[in-house]
């Protein structure tokens, strides 16, 4: 029920920073766009959980004593007193039918997710475009296979994360589904699985809402404690040189430093992290120009992970 009610709150969250008359135009229609995403989102995961919450109410007689749609786990002390009734087991059929929905849910709402972000020209959209997720028999075999099965998608890298995760929370193998909803004569391992379920497709909806509300930096979920300025640029210069820097100012939480991560991707050695700041080492060559890449890692208060691609090019300059 958690992720249910936080979902609740960012779309309220939402439809409220739509009504905000003091917001500029353009914030304005941006808004409205990102709560209409999110309202696909919700109707997508409102029918797909109302749909199961439909069949674990259907799998038992009106019980002796009250008990109701099974709405919330019910203890093994009534299973003296509810009758399971069989004619009401979904057929094979139709757990077929539930294990193609989820799929059909899973990318709906990744698609809304990644469509939901700004590009930065038209003719380079992002888009969702999945393959069939080849077998697996691990965790990171199952995070491997999901993410080929991405690869011709165009997703934005604040996203890709999520969406990964959206992924996996939503992606069994077809054995492992036909499992969990095989009810073998106990209907309370059924109703119990169909739960399981909707707590799945809640969460992912939750984690939709969270991301969409970041775009705009509602709910951001940043913890920060300290803002400090940074100067960049060069510290070498010729008499009557015209040089231009950059100063930033740079967010950190001084007592959890957010920068949990730091992965290299192409050069230089990570050496330590302190004060909101990695410090990177590369060892120059003798000529031409280096690029080193990278990405920084910081974790929201929610959980969720965001990534910062980062680059920085350095040209090699013969002694004089």
């Amino acid at each position: 029920m958690g992720k249910c009610i936080e979902g609740d709150q960012q779309l309220t969250d939402m439809l409220d920073y739509t009504k905000d008359k003091s917001s500029p135009t353009g914030l304005n229609h941006r808004v409205n766009q990102l709560y209409n995403s999110m309202k696909q989102a919700d109707s997508a995961s409102v029918w797909l959980v109302s749909e199961l919450n439909s069949l674990r109410s259907g799998i038992i007689r009106k019980p002796h004593s009250k008990v109701e749609h099974l709405n919330t786990p019910i203890s093994l002390e009534y299973s003296s007193k509810v009758e399971l009734d069989s004619d009401a087991l979904p057929s094979k059929d139709r757990m077929d039918r539930i294990i193609e929905e989820i799929e059909i849910y899973r990318d709906e709402i990744c698609k809304i997710l990644i469509e939901s972000q700004l590009v930065s020209s038209p003719k380079e959209p992002y888009y969702f475009r999945i393959k069939s997720v080849a077998s697996f028999s691990s965790k990171e075999g199952k995070t491997r296979k999901l993410q080929e099965a991405l690869s011709n998608s165009r997703i934005c890298e604040d996203d890709m994360y999520g969406v990964l995760q959206i992924m996996e929370i939503l992606t069994e193998k077809k054995s492992t589904w036909e499992s969990m909803l095989s009810s073998n004569d106990n209907w309370i391992d059924l109703s119990m699985a169909l739960l399981s379920i909707q707590q799945k497709i809640l969460k992912a909806r939750w984690m939709v809402f969270t991301y969409i509300n970041m775009r705009i930096g509602c709910r951001a979920g940043y913890n920060f404690t300290r803002i400090s300025p940074i100067v960049s640029g060069t510290t070498n210069a010729q008499p009557n040189d015209t040089i231009r820097f950059n100063v930033y100012l740079a967010a950190y939480n001084e007592y959890r430093d957010p920068l949990s991560e730091v992965q290299m991707v192409q050069g230089g050695t990570f050496i330590k992290t302190e004060k909101g700041k990695s410090v990177i080492e590369v060892v120059v060559p003798q000529s031409g120009e280096i690029e080193v890449k990278g990405k920084l890692v910081n974790t929201l208060k929610n959980g969720l992970k965001r990534y910062h691609p980062w680059s920085h090019k350095i040209k090699v300059v013969e002694p004089k």
